[in-house]
């Protein structure tokens, strides 16, 4: 009885810690992750590329829009270097820019239509891709404090479970 009361008290810590674990896996963009048999063990080797910087300090830059955008498309932007206008022509083009951080400052549409502005975005060294959604966040779910009680509601009765468990196992066997 003893043993199987035990198993039941791992199984059920062993269940409640697994997803935690598992959410400790990130993709980097434009990083090749490669695995590598050493002496019959397997390790992984992250292989990284050279950063993409011209002579003028620019790298290339793939841009996507939103579906619902009418090209093309006109962004007026400010970064560290100043003002700076981009128009981007079509889904996937591919645009020398300054790595760094830039705010939109203004956004048109083909149609002449105002877009949502004010996103920030940062162009790193080694390039990559950028999607714009000129949608702002909706803001109807509430504060943060509410959105995180929201997320954890399933761990909260499942701590209590494990509380209730182990107080029942203490005073039924350890007494």
């Amino acid at each position: 009885m003893m043993k199987s009361v035990r198993a039941f008290l791992t199984a059920c810590f062993m269940a409640a810690l697994l997803p935690a674990v598992s959410y400790g896996a990130i993709s980097l963009p434009n990083h090749t992750v490669s695995a590598v048999e050493v002496e019959r063990e397997d390790s992984i080797e992250m292989i990284e590329g050279e950063p993409i910087v011209d002579d003028s300090g620019n790298v290339t830059v793939t841009v996507f829009v939103a579906d619902d955008v009418a090209f093309p498309v006109t962004m007026m932007m400010k970064g560290r270097e100043g003002r700076l206008s981009l128009t981007v022509t079509y889904d996937g083009q591919s645009v020398k820019m300054k790595p760094g951080t830039y705010r939109l400052t203004k956004v048109t549409d083909g149609n002449g239509k105002k877009l949502d502005s004010g996103a920030s975005f940062t162009i790193p060294e080694e390039g990559g891709e950028v999607y714009f959604d000129f949608h702002k966040p909706d803001d109807a779910d509430g504060s943060t404090v509410k959105q995180f009680l929201l997320s954890n509601l399933l761990f909260v009765p499942m701590a209590l479970f494990l509380y209730a468990c182990c107080r029942w196992y203490e005073t039924n066997f350890l007494h």
